[in-house]
């Protein structure tokens, strides 16, 4: 049978009277009687040059017993695990209720529509890099890698898109409808009314001194932070081809 080794108990410093102590304060009391110990179950005494044979924990339970700490530990845990698992409904009703409630409260499915034909028009319609003839713009915003894409882009595929001025017609038609009226001016496909001006954002990387001075200062170049995720694993090469012991 398991034995219950209650002089193991160690005293708790903690102001906490009722929680159990730790794993080393529950086996110090064994470190400090100086004898070999196993290296696993450190409370377990073992004969000089045993000390990493391996144990099972019934063999260790049976003939060295288990601290009171120990057991009085995990009994914590368990009962700690239940209170757990007991709050756990709860926390999902949480969730589901306020769920419920956004759903009620905000047409999200509506909004996430609106996003995305807005995103879509942009993309697939605000083209550039036209040919002749025809009227096909062989690239989009995807395609905008420079300053001379970038303004290509907005001068003959963003502005055109969204501040039309005549009325649109199938190509090659030779209609002439006439221009857009000023109510129709302030809709955006359509139904979507415009709200003020178009915001341009610029997001610059912040300039930082160059890593290796000497080819920054050959090729005139500057260094930059990137804000994107850092892929880089350290310790990089640059690192170990700078390092003294290479």
């Amino acid at each position: 049978m398991p034995r219950i080794l209650s002089g193991y108990l160690h005293e708790n410093d903690s102001d906490d009277e009722d929680k159990p102590p730790n794993f080393a304060q529950c086996v110090q009391s064994n470190s400090l009687r100086k004898q070999p110990t196993h290296d696993l179950f450190s409370w377990a005494i073992v004969e000089a040059g045993r000390e990493f044979e391996h144990y099972t924990p019934d063999h260790v339970a049976e003939n060295h017993g288990i601290p009171e700490c120990l057991l009085a530990r995990h009994i914590d845990s368990e009962i700690k695990g239940d209170k757990d698992v007991l709050s756990l409904p709860w926390a999902m009703l949480s969730v589901i209720l306020f769920a419920l409630l956004m759903l009620t409260h905000e047409p999200i499915d509506a909004h996430q529509s609106f996003e995305h034909s807005l995103e879509f028009d942009i993309v697939e319609n605000a083209n550039f890099a036209f040919t002749t003839p025809g009227h096909m713009g062989h690239k989009d915003v995807n395609d905008v890698h420079n300053h001379p894409d970038f303004w290509s882009w907005m001068n003959k595929g963003f502005m055109p898109l969204y501040f039309p001025s005549e009325v649109a017609v199938s190509e090659d038609s030779g209609l002439d409808l006439g221009p857009l009226s000023k109510q129709e001016k302030l809709k955006y496909l359509f139904l979507n009314r415009k709200m003020g001006p178009v915001k341009l954002a610029q997001e610059r990387a912040e300039i930082l001194d160059c890593l290796n001075e000497d080819m920054a200062r050959t090729y005139n170049y500057t260094c930059t932070r990137s804000r994107s995720i850092d892929m880089n694993l350290e310790p990089t090469e640059w690192t170990v081809a700078q390092n003294d012991l290479i």
